[in-house]
């Protein structure tokens, strides 16, 4: 009779510890790596849909922190300025936009013209932060996901599960 009862409690021990329950909910972002993008970006369009949203998606002070050392097989050349590079596919493959942040108002919603990206990366030619956030965006900007880093590639995540964004914002 004991040897069954340990025999379950193990059992049921190894099934927690093999199957850990990680409850997500909202927008959310997921390190990538920077070595997934073999193509250089091309020069993308935008369009303003209007003023982003009011809080709790935008904290006032945010700061993108500096990122690693950019890894030896990203493409060549990369933008000479920062810019946002935004990707059909995760990990930073397939068709990529690039975006100058010098040419993005603060606090507009935008949109990339019907391309919708599954990974993006705020790419820092110094590797030096920003004083403002980086956000890619859904729903008008109302729901948005931080990019907390540069120069590394994020996978674009919504409740936890992969999805293509349309939108994005600096604040």
């Amino acid at each position: 009779m004991q040897l069954t009862s340990l025999f379950t409690l193990a059992f049921l021990a190894l099934g927690v510890v093999a199957n850990p329950l990680e409850v997500r909910s909202g927008p959310s972002v997921e390190a990538a790596g920077v070595s997934g993008l073999v193509a250089p970006p091309t020069h993308g369009e935008f369009s303003a849909k209007g003023a982003v949203p009011a809080a709790p998606v935008v904290t006032t002070g945010t700061t993108a922190h500096p990122g690693p050392t950019l890894h030896p097989d990203l493409p060549s050349p990369l933008p000479s300025v920062p810019a946002l590079i935004i990707c059909s596919a995760q990990t930073c493959l397939g068709t990529c936009l690039e975006f100058a942040l010098s040419s993005l108002p603060l606090d507009t919603c935008l949109t990339s013209n019907n391309f919708a990206f599954a990974s993006a990366l705020a790419f820092s030619p110094t590797g030096a932060g920003f004083a403002f956030g980086v956000f890619a965006a859904l729903d008008g900007c109302a729901t948005a996901a931080q990019l907390p880093t540069v120069n590394t590639c994020f996978n674009l995540l919504l409740n936890g599960l992969p999805q293509a964004y349309d939108e994005f914002f600096l604040a």
